[in-house]
This record gives C-alpha cells, sequence and structure tokens, in this order.
C-alpha cells in the first residue's frame, strides 16, 4: 500500500517543478516571479519538513502523513484555479509544506509500521516508485497540456494521483500491518 501511494503522490511532486513556471509566464508573471514560484515550494518544504517531522513525536507519523498526502492533492486545485499570482504563491506553500511533510514522514511511518529492521532496504524499494514517478509524471502532465491545451488536466491529474495515494493508505493502521504481518508469519 505504501509503495503504491509513494508512486502516485511522487506523481504529483514533480509536476509543478517542470511546469509551474512556464504556467505563470503565461498568465503574465515575469521570469524572475515564475521561477521564485519554485523557491517557495523549495523553503514551504524545510518548513513542513522541520514542523511535521518535529510533531511526529506527538503525535502518530502515520495520520500526519496521510494528511501530508491528502493536503499535497487538494493544494493542487488553487493552481488548476489560480487567478492570480498570490493564488499561486499560495499553492506552492501549501503544497511545498506538505510535500516535505511527506518526504519526512514517510521514514517514521516504515519504523511505525514496521520496526527499523531493515529499514533501509524497505526505504530503498519505496523510494523507487519516487524515481520511477519523476521519469514519468512529468512527460505525462506534458502529454496532457499537449493534447488538451491547457494547464488544467495536468494539475487535476496530479491533484488527482496524490488524493488517489492518500485513498489507497487511508485503511492502513498499525493494527492491520501488525496483524497480516503476524498472520503471514504464522
Amino acid at each position: 500500500m505504501l509503495y503504491i501511494a509513494s508512486l502516485l503522490s511522487s506523481l504529483a511532486v514533480f509536476v509543478p517543478f517542470v511546469y509551474l513556471p512556464v504556467f505563470a509566464q503565461l498568465h503574465g508573471a515575469s521570469e524572475v516571479r515564475a521561477a521564485a514560484l519554485i523557491g517557495f515550494i523549495g523553503a514551504a518544504s524545510v518548513a513542513g519538513r522541520l514542523g511535521l517531522g518535529a510533531l511526529a513525536d506527538r503525535f502518530e507519523a502515520l495520520k500526519l502523513y496521510k494528511i501530508s498526502t491528502l493536503t499535497m492533492g487538494l493544494s493542487f486545485a488553487a493552481w488548476a484555479f489560480s487567478g492570480s499570482y498570490a493564488s499561486l504563491v499560495i499553492f506552492t506553500i501549501v503544497m511545498g509544506s506538505a510535500y516535505g511533510g511527506w518526504v519526512v514522514l514517510l521514514p517514521a511511518v516504515v519504523a511505525e509500521l514496521f520496526g527499523v529492521e531493515g529499514l533501509g532496504a524497505t526505504l530503498a524499494a519505496l523510494y523507487s516508485g519516487s524515481a520511477i514517478s519523476a521519469i514519468m509524471g512529468t512527460p505525462l502532465a506534458g502529454f496532457v497540456i499537449d493534447r488538451t491545451g491547457s494547464y488544467l488536466w495536468a494539475a487535476a491529474l496530479a491533484g488527482a494521483a496524490a488524493i488517489t495515494g492518500f485513498l489507497v493508505v487511508l485503511p492502513l493502521n498499525r493494527k492491520t500491518v501488525i496483524t497480516s504481518s503476524s498472520t503471514f508469519a504464522a
């Protein structure tokens, strides 16, 4: 479940890095202001990593991971229906914060669900999904943009991918994994 969710959510992550500046320029932003949007995603991601990483000690990491994944997906609505540069900045801050939380919480989720034995190998397997999405996601979004002539559908695709990733992990909880692992081991 985590692999599929990571694969889908990663599809969403990389789309704005490639297409958001071009979109902003097409809607009147200067090159510098368009490029700054990527910087806002990065700064918000750092804040999300620090803030949500600290909260993982107080709250269940899996719950925060789910919230981050859902928030990341929903944030694409702000891009899809943006009417101004300010709405794009809001998108970058919300998406970047959720993205940062999503990145920092995954190792904690894996440790919470499966323990720390084999953590590196498990994370490597999960991150291979992100690599596949990085390779496929932005070209897929470009294909959608070329076919439709609109960034709306690319943003919608990215948001839908992350929301689907959330739906995949929604039923996941510590009890289910422990019970399934115990049953499998027996």
